[in-house]
């Protein structure tokens, strides 16, 4: 007899290689197997459509940094009724106490002292959010990835991922003598600009462009030019 699933855990997307997953197929299997849908969705939090509802999304998981864009410091935890109600009374975890987590935001506050200073922060982000509209967030982030991916196309380059969320880009170098950590290291040391390297296998072949908080077009612009620089210079590993 196979044993009951009691929750699927997974990224909303893969940010080492840039790939968004498909959060209605994992939503369908958790309805099936009527197990917990728990999403990482801290990177594409406020650039991407992402609908608890929708999704069947019973745990999702946040963090201040990424797409909110502000500084390390915060994790959050949105939990769906479900959750709620599979909370168990005595958890193995002194620091993953849930029951007492919504105990203490039921008063307002939580239960070790926070990074009241990014606290701060997020209560200003939110504040722009919402006047703003979520939709405005998610359609700056679409066209900051629709200008990039298009700027890219006249150099040896492409997007690695066949599905890639609004909120990055993870970039192929499509000549193989022209390694990946070398453009990364070039555009910091000449151009003052960081961009993510990959590790292991992917070191030489892919790094990684944001499209999260506050960058504009002209920023991407200064990162073409960059890159064009930098390949119509050589580069040598």
């Amino acid at each position: 007899m196979r044993a009951p699933i009691n929750a699927l855990f997974l990224n909303a997307h893969e940010t080492s290689v840039g790939h968004a997953y498909d959060l209605q197929a994992t939503a369908r299997f958790c309805v099936e197997h009527d197990c917990l849908h728990v999403v990482d969705g801290i990177g594409l939090f406020v650039t991407d459509p992402l609908d608890m509802t929708n999704s069947h999304i019973d745990v999702l998981i946040l963090s201040s940094n990424k797409g909110l864009a502000l500084a390390p410091g915060l994790s959050m935890l949105v939990l769906s009724p479900k959750a709620q109600a599979r909370i168990v009374a005595q958890p193995r975890s002194y620091y993953l106490d849930l029951r007492a987590m919504l105990s203490d935001g039921a008063r307002g506050q939580t239960p070790f002292t926070p990074a009241i200073g990014t606290i701060l922060q997020l209560e200003e982000r939110l504040s722009g959010l919402l006047k703003a509209g979520p939709d405005a967030s998610i359609e700056q982030a679409r066209r900051l990835t629709t200008y990039f991916r298009a700027g890219i196309e006249s150099l040896p380059l492409r997007p690695y991922a066949r599905h890639m969320p609004n909120a990055m880009t993870a970039v192929e170098i499509t000549e193989p003598d022209l390694p990946a950590r070398t453009i990364v290291d070039r555009l910091d040391a000449e151009h003052g600009i960081v961009v993510a390297p990959n590790g292991g296998k992917l070191e030489a072949k892919l790094f990684r462009v944001a499209h999260m908080g506050n960058l504009t077009t002209g920023d991407v612009d200064l990162l073409i030019k960059a890159l064009k620089q930098i390949f119509q210079s050589g580069i040598r590993s």
